[in-house]
């Protein structure tokens, strides 16, 4: 990973605002041999899954950046110099954490004034036009609901949004069903095991 430390450590250091990433990125695209060099280690780094690395190089460089974040932008730097269409942004990279994705969810899901009952509706609507990166970043935010089983959080949005108020165990299976829909993964519960108690 010479070619992305020698990228970290000279075009982007800690000095810079990663804000000013695009522009970064069209200068570097001016070279010749150079950006072809990083394209192909951020290709591998992207083959490979090693993001726990790269995650590395950037936090020595650059400051802390977590693994998923770093996927991120690993992902938005290839893209970016091989002219590839990205929906991710660099202030998605820059607030990766800040992004409540669950909370949006549910907000959109109640000014649609949808009940609880209609979430398969509105979860085709949100696949249809959500970005992918906030598909995916909401999946793993329910995700880490399920593997912590701290089903509070998601309890709040629900009963906020659904109007309505629901037990942890109902909780657990909207967020089951929320992952496997999203997910587009088999699931044996219907809309009727969704119910919220007026």
């Amino acid at each position: 990973m010479k070619t992305f430390e020698n990228f970290l450590d000279c075009w982007l250091n800690q000095s810079m605002n990663l804000e000013e990433l695009d522009d970064i990125i069209e200068e570097l695209k001016r070279g010749t041999t150079y950006p072809k060099m990083l394209s192909d280690e951020l290709n591998n780094i992207i083959k490979t899954n090693n993001y726990e690395n790269a995650s590395e190089y950037i936090r020595k460089h650059r400051g802390k950046m977590n693994i998923r974040q770093a996927a991120l932008f690993v992902k938005y730097l290839y893209n970016k110099l091989s002219n590839i269409p990205t929906d991710v942004t660099v202030h998605d990279i820059c607030h990766y954490e800040k992004i409540n994705v669950l909370k949006e969810f549910f907000e959109e899901y109640s000014q649609a004034n949808k009940n609880i009952m209609d979430l398969d509706t509105f979860i085709k609507k949100f696949r249809k036009n959500a970005r992918q990166f906030l598909q995916e970043k909401l999946v793993l935010e329910l995700n880490n609901i399920v593997e912590s089983n701290n089903y509070s959080k998601a309890a709040h949005y629900i009963k906020k949004y659904g109007k309505g108020t629901i037990d942890t165990k109902k909780v657990e299976i909207v967020v089951k069903y929320l992952i496997n829909k999203i997910s587009e993964l088999p699931t044996d519960i219907t809309a009727n095991d969704l119910t919220v108690t007026k």
